[in-house]
């Protein structure tokens, strides 16, 4: 579970644990993000699925709430995480999503949802293994509007692409 590749455009010096470190012009950085993302001292418990994590007492995000998801260092990546957000609240207010009952292809069983290391496929992205479930459209009028705003960021990306 890697970070993508980035190339230092200049020297650079880092600290790390007390020490100082060189990063020469032209190197190419490839930051472990599975680490950062396992580090015990930030996330108790850091191989479970736990959100509340990153919630104060009141329900809202924590102001020093940290995640390498999109990236890392001193710039952070704030546009990226606020469209992840408005994608999973439009998701959440049009869909019922649960999971299915069909049966696991290997097994033959019922599917079993793991949250652990295991689900995930360890590729360099680190997608989850694939499970079933069910998005159900809350209503009509719901379902409509999803399908009217991804037809309009299908022509926005085609423009993109020309």
């Amino acid at each position: 579970r890697f970070g993508l590749p980035h190339g230092s455009t200049q020297d650079d010096i880092v600290e790390y644990q007390g020490q100082q470190y060189c990063i020469p012009k032209g190197s190419t950085i490839v930051a472990v993000t599975w680490a950062i993302e396992h580090d015990e001292s930030k996330y108790e418990d850091h191989d479970r699925f736990i959100p509340e994590r990153f919630l104060d007492s009141e329900g809202k995000l924590k102001s020093d709430y940290e995640t390498s998801a999109f990236g890392f260092g001193r710039r952070g990546i704030p546009f990226a995480e606020r469209t992840l957000w408005i994608n999973i609240a439009t998701m959440l207010w049009t869909f019922n999503i649960r999971p299915s009952n069909k049966p696991d292809p290997k097994t033959g069983l019922p599917h079993v949802y793991d949250d652990s290391d295991q689900g995930y496929l360890g590729e360099f992205s680190s997608p989850p293994v694939a499970f079933p479930a069910i998005f159900e459209p809350r209503d009509p009028k719901r379902a409509e509007v999803a399908r009217r705003e991804w037809s309009e960021c299908e022509k926005d990306l085609h423009n993109l692409l020309q």
